[in-house]
């Protein structure tokens, strides 16, 4: 009974905190860009601020519950097998974002002749969103995991493939992709820093 109670404060601790900080540093963001800035890139700094004044009340107790439940979590971030898994999907998030970007930017210099080509081969009412949308509805969880796979394969042994599947994607979503790409690079990058202020600051776990 006290494992099973101890999993389940860990668990609420872990969806408050995360939900609480995407709740705060997500809007933060849209509203520097729409009422200061036009770019996600000049709110670079924007949410590890707010993080670290965070981390400071939390520390100085001024947070309450939230404020623990944060510190402790933060501190296992650093901690044990977590810490690796963190920081590795931080620097596979970051690679893969990039990768997009500059696979997009291949599509349309480089590789634009090969795209449009490749373009040119899917039917003109295929070439949509609501369509992309449709044909999701259809796809079992089998053909999903072997989608994964094989964009995983192209972006490591065919990026010039990969880089016209992205561009093409980009243009038939009106250009979705290379608007959200920066976004989830910026906060990866933000990401990493709090991770490493955050490890400079607590040495010790907070209970």
């Amino acid at each position: 009974m006290m494992a099973l109670k101890f999993n389940t404060n860990e668990f609420k601790e872990i969806l408050v905190v995360g939900t609480v900080m995407m709740g705060i540093l997500l809007p933060a963001r849209v509203a520097f860009v729409t009422f200061i800035g036009d770019s996600w890139f000049g709110s670079f700094g924007v949410i590890s601020a707010i993080a670290i004044i965070i981390l400071l009340l939390a520390q100085k107790n001024k947070l309450g519950w939230f404020g623990k439940a944060f510190l402790k979590q933060m501190f296992k971030l650093q901690k044990g097998k977590r810490r690796y898994f963190t920081y590795f999907m931080v620097a596979f998030g970051i690679f893969f974002t990039i990768s997009i970007i500059y696979g997009i930017e291949l599509g349309k210099t480089t590789l634009q002749e090969e795209t449009e080509d490749f373009r040119s081969q899917i039917p003109e009412d295929q070439q949509n969103m609501e369509a992309m949308m449709q044909q999701t509805k259809n796809i079992k969880p089998t053909d999903f995991i072997l989608a994964i796979f094989a964009i995983f394969y192209l972006l490591f042994f065919q990026f010039d493939v990969f880089a016209i599947l992205v561009t093409i994607l980009n243009q038939i979503s009106n250009n979705m992709f290379s608007h959200l790409a920066p976004v989830f690079l910026v906060e990866q990058l933000e990401f990493l820093g709090m991770l490493l202020f955050i490890k400079l600051r607590l040495k010790h776990p907070t209970t």
